[in-house]
């Protein structure tokens, strides 16, 4: 299937995946003028499970679409699964451990999801742009019952701050990352320290922590 040129509204869902008349597409090409149906890639990906995403390129053959978009149909997936007339919802409350907030990578997600334990974005919760404060992160993150956000936004320390002062509610866990990090450097400082951080949040030592591939999980108070 050949990529079309784009007609109507569009609204962007996640990366450079938006929300067109006729469903979700991928908007490539020179000026950004055309644009690839996610459900062709999603089908090119579940076809070819081992497939790399340059491999998964060279099989769909379209003309701008790059291997990051390959790996935000993958973070699609993940979320919502591969039925695009029947998005998943979140996972068993249990399950949900990870909020990522904008300031960090939305494709970290998956494989944080395999390396520390089911983690969705922002940018997938519909959450991200700067209409969004801060604030209405932390609130969804407490009501879908998320263990702790990541950020990389000092903002939030003054959220933890104001929310758990005086009070004995629940909360999340709040990661701050130290450092300006790529989605395998965030990958592995977690994997580094996943058992001092799930020993931290285990026991409620702290209410949140400082992460650093050289310091760890340093409490933020």
């Amino acid at each position: 299937m050949m990529a079309k040129k784009m007609a109507g509204q569009t609204r962007k869902t996640m990366g450079r995946i938006h929300q067109i008349e006729d469903g979700l597409h991928f908007i490539v090409g020179d000026q950004q003028k055309r644009n690839v149906p996610l459900a062709q890639v999603i089908e090119a990906i579940n076809d070819n499970p081992d497939m790399s995403n340059k491999d998964i390129l060279s099989v769909i053959q379209i003309r701008g679409l790059k291997p990051a978009d390959i790996e935000t149909a993958r973070l699609y997936i993940h979320r919502f699964g591969s039925d695009l007339t029947n998005p998943l919802d979140l996972p068993e409350p249990s399950q949900r451990v990870l909020m990522l907030d904008e300031c960090t990578p939305p494709l970290a997600t998956v494989p944080l999801s395999k390396a520390f334990g089911w983690s969705t974005h922002v940018e997938a919760e519909g959450l991200a742009g700067k209409k969004t404060p801060d604030i209405q992160i932390w609130e969804y993150t407490i009501a879908q019952k998320f263990a702790a956000i990541v950020t990389r936004d000092r903002d939030f320390l003054d959220v933890l701050k104001y929310e758990t002062s005086g009070s004995e509610g629940a909360s999340p866990f709040l990661i701050y990352v130290t450092e300006n990090v790529s989605v395998d450097g965030l990958v592995g400082i977690f994997t580094r320290h996943a058992d001092e951080i799930r020993h931290i949040m285990k026991e409620n030592l702290h209410k949140g922590c400082s992460l650093s591939a050289g310091n760890g999980c340093r409490p933020l108070f």
